[in-house]
């Protein structure tokens, strides 16, 4: 009789076993996929966040889809262009902390933050209105910074693109 309860737990511990590899991908289909080696978004520090949220949901465009609050105090914000929670890119503001490095410091070793877009002009004219500088590499690239220094590239999507990918 203990011969085979053994078996029996050996068979289930081995189902058990097999199961949970499948969820940390084994060998089995697998059925999560779409969430393995996707980039969903980038942080930046920011040395002021209210003036960040304002530059990003007020000339940007973005919409606030989660804040994070510690003691009372908002330490970083998440943001989309399309103002749901991981539904494409994702940029979370954080507040700067006090005896990390400075921000200026972290900007020097950022690369840029890229937007594709279907129009320059747009954004040309909401950065300049609310006094950004921008500088214009050719019709397809605008260049500016945020409040804290950090690049930010407006690369104008050539209209065949958009449309084949509207359709597709």
């Amino acid at each position: 009789m203990k011969h085979k309860q053994l078996i029996l737990f050996i068979t289930g511990f081995l189902g058990l076993f097999g199961a949970f590899t499948d969820v940390l991908g084994g060998d089995a289909p697998d059925a999560h996929a779409e969430l393995r080696g996707q980039l969903t978004g980038v942080i930046v520090q920011a040395s002021n966040i209210e003036r960040s949220i304002d530059f990003y949901t007020g000339v940007i465009g973005l919409k606030t889809v989660g804040r994070v609050e510690r003691d009372g105090k908002l330490v970083e914000i998440m943001l989309s262009s399309s103002g749901k929670f991981l539904d494409g890119m994702m940029l979370t503001l954080q507040v700067a902390k006090a005896g990390g490095p400075a921000v200026a410091e972290v900007v020097n070793k950022a690369g840029s933050l890229i937007f594709m877009v279907p129009s320059n002009d747009f954004y040309k004219e909401r950065l300049t209105a609310a006094g950004y500088s921008v500088r214009e590499e050719d019709v397809s690239h605008l260049y500016s910074s945020d409040p804290d220094g950090y690049p930010i590239m407006f690369y104008q999507l050539d209209p065949r693109i958009l449309s084949s990918v509207k359709k597709g």
